[in-house]
């Protein structure tokens, strides 16, 4: 079945618009191969999306979403997986970095922080979705929630490191018993997710970010001039692994 770009964008819209109102995935799956058919045999006619749709996307998807019941427990089980997915990367870091202690502005203020970041991005997901938004549009819209978000971040660690009561240490890092088992249970807990997501992003990202780090620690060079080098290398390779994701999926959406 071959449907054109624009069927193809509006489907990929309605997907998007419906993952981020909280609707069951299999019930969505189920409408966008049954609207994906319609369309098809609306095409072969010579007919667009609108023949179908009978309004604008926006409102179509508002009254589509509408009709659907909201799967509360099917997005409940994705929280735990993210609020564990970041703390495991915190913790991998710090545990290569030998500090590793935590207040209850990690270990509380995260989870809050992290829920709250994800709602505002779901509501910019169904801004979205549901308007024709340019790229300039985009960044006005993505750029401030970056800005939010690592602005977030940046003040927990900084409330974190004026912390007096810390509720979990391991001191030491890798070179002792405990930061080596919180080490190895981030590293198991990041396998497991890349085999429960189908994806090698759990893993590849902390490989990037921390073994040029690893690496340059055994190098017989300043820390200042380390830091530099290996956060150089870092970029530089998550920059060169996006690149090769988005020109993947160009070259399948062709």
């Amino acid at each position: 079945m071959t449907l054109s770009k624009e069927s193809t964008d509006f489907l990929q819209n309605l997907r998007l618009y419906l993952f981020s109102s909280g609707k069951n995935e299999r019930e969505t799956e189920d409408i966008i191969l049954e609207l994906s058919h319609h369309l098809s045999d609306a095409e072969q006619d010579g007919k667009s999306v609108h023949h179908i749709i009978g309004q604008s996307p926006k409102a179509y998807m508002e009254s589509l979403s509408s009709e659907m019941k909201p799967d509360l427990m099917g997005w409940l089980k994705y929280l735990p997986m993210i609020f564990l997915g970041v703390f495991a990367y915190s913790l991998l870091g710090d545990a290569i970095h030998g500090d590793i202690a935590y207040s209850a502005y990690t270990l509380i203020g995260m989870p809050i922080f992290i829920m709250v970041m994800v709602l505002i991005l779901l509501s910019l997901f169904r801004v979205v979705a549901a308007r024709q938004l340019s790229g300039l549009a985009l960044l006005t819209l993505f750029i401030p929630y970056s800005v939010l978000s690592i602005g977030g971040f940046i003040a927990l660690v900084f409330l974190e490191r004026k912390a007096e009561i810390k509720l979990f240490v391991a001191s030491g890092g890798l070179y002792s018993l405990s930061g080596l088992v919180s080490a190895l249970a981030a590293i198991i807990f990041l396998v497991a997710v890349s085999v429960w997501s189908k994806t090698w992003v759990s893993i590849l990202i902390p490989i990037l970010l921390y073994l040029p780090e690893v690496i340059i620690d055994f190098l017989s060079i300043s820390e200042s001039t380390g830091l530099v080098v290996s956060s150089l290398i870092s970029y530089a390779a998550i920059s060169v692994y996006i690149l090769i994701v988005i020109k993947k999926t160009q070259e399948q959406s062709v």
